[in-house]
């Protein structure tokens, strides 16, 4: 480093952050001079700052100037998701740009519920509306929702259609004028 550059809490003066303020907490030798440039620095998203620190002395000499270049990134705009998963199963043709899946389940074990997992495209994303769902016999639908660093959000629309497996009947009335009487039992296929 240049002798007349300085590390600010760890972080090199020329650098790019994320916060949206730093503190320049400047410490001298001397109780009497002022100091310039020391306290907090705001930084908006995207842009470049510069801070110029010194002490002037009681007696009027101005001693090292230190100056710092600080570029704040801009917040990631990156709302996609990488996959979406079903009961542990990835959606079959997921693709980041489209937000609309529908998706049939026969409903074999009387099951009540399912599990839906997302994971984020960036890091700095957030993810919500997953984890363990309710799911009944017809059309269910789910949303996940992925907030962008910069808050921008998108919603990705999940529509399953839980399909009955009941296909046993559980009783046969027969009425009018018969001559032999029958109960009904779903083991006993034929009547005579």
């Amino acid at each position: 480093l240049d002798s007349n550059i300085v590390l600010i809490n760890g972080i090199s003066p020329h650098c790019k952050i994320s916060t949206s303020t730093l503190d320049f907490d400047v410490t001298y030798d001397g109780s009497y001079g002022t100091v310039t440039g020391s306290g907090s620095m705001s930084l908006t998203a995207g842009s470049t700052l510069t801070r110029t620190v010194y002490v002037t002395s009681e007696a009027g000499d101005v001693g090292t100037t230190y100056t710092f270049s600080v570029t704040r990134t801009a917040a990631s705009t990156n709302n996609y998701l990488s996959e979406i998963t079903v009961d542990g199963v990835a959606i079959s043709g997921f693709a980041q740009a489209t937000t609309s899946y529908t998706l049939d389940t026969i409903d074999r074990s009387g099951a009540s519920s399912l599990v839906i997992a997302a994971t984020a495209e960036a890091s700095t994303s957030t993810v919500t509306g997953t984890g363990t769902k309710t799911i009944s016999v017809g059309t269910n639908t789910y949303e996940v929702v992925v907030t962008a660093e910069s808050g921008s959000t998108k919603t990705y629309t999940i529509t399953i259609a839980k399909l009955e497996m009941a296909n046993t009947i559980s009783n046969i009335a027969i009425s009018g004028d018969l001559t032999t009487s029958y109960t009904f039992d779903s083991e006993t296929t034929t009547y005579v």
